[in-house]
């Protein structure tokens, strides 16, 4: 039993620092965003440095949804919480060919790579929430 407090505690420690990761990346892309509307300053390398944090916070929300596949105390099944964290893989896949596409190779398309690997990422998160939600058995009334 007490392998099981320490290892609930573990987990809660782990999610806040991914929320504190989080939040410090927003933070920082809040700050940039000012300074760039305030001082126009940062402007050939805004966009960049946005998609940049963007990634890591992706990143960090699917390696702490892959960490909830792990965690016993969740009440939603394995299969619901690695159908999101491939989600949020495969968003910030998107986001990477994205930017490579316009940063590096500068090509600017309407239909790109990145737009399959985005469906497939509304795809995976379309599966995780219908297997969280019909799992449930939930029968709604209208009053």
């Amino acid at each position: 039993m007490a392998e099981k407090v320490s290892m609930a505690m573990d987990w809660r420690q782990a999610d806040r620092k991914v929320i504190i990761a989080c939040g410090l990346c927003g933070l920082f892309a809040l700050l940039l965003f000012v300074l760039q509307a305030i001082f126009g300053i940062l402007s050939a390398g805004f966009p960049v440095v946005v998609n940049l944090l963007k990634m890591v916070a992706f990143s960090l929300a699917a390696v702490l949804c892959w960490h909830n596949t792990r965690n016993p105390e969740i009440l939603s099944g394995l299969s619901v919480w690695q159908a999101i964290a491939a989600a949020m893989i495969c968003y910030v896949l998107g986001d990477t060919t994205t930017m490579a596409c316009r940063s590096l190779w500068k090509t600017q398309s309407t239909v790109a790579l990145s737009e399959v690997i985005y469906g497939e990422s509304y795809l995976f998160l379309a599966i995780g929430l219908f297997q969280a939600v019909l799992s449930r058995q939930i029968t709604l009334t209208v009053w």
